[in-house]
């Protein structure tokens, strides 16, 4: 079901999976917040782009909406 992590993504396999399983209960019906956290530079954004690119390959009519934190 979930592609493999693109290469820049090493290592985040855990998080996309995390992500994944947090939507596949959304798509249950099971209302469902989650935040991507951390200090500057770990790859957050990078991390979303995947899964965003990934949703958008397996789930052609999900509507995803992101917001962005700036100081």
């Amino acid at each position: 079901l979930v592609e493999p992590a693109p290469a820049r993504l090493a290592g985040r396999h855990d998080a996309l999976a995390l992500l994944h399983r947090h939507w596949l209960l959304a798509n249950e019906a099971r209302r469902q917040l989650v935040f991507v956290s951390g200090e500057p530079g770990i790859g957050k954004t990078a991390v979303a782009d995947a899964f965003t690119e990934q949703m958008h390959a397996i789930a052609s009519g999900a509507v995803i909406g992101r917001g962005q934190c700036l100081e």
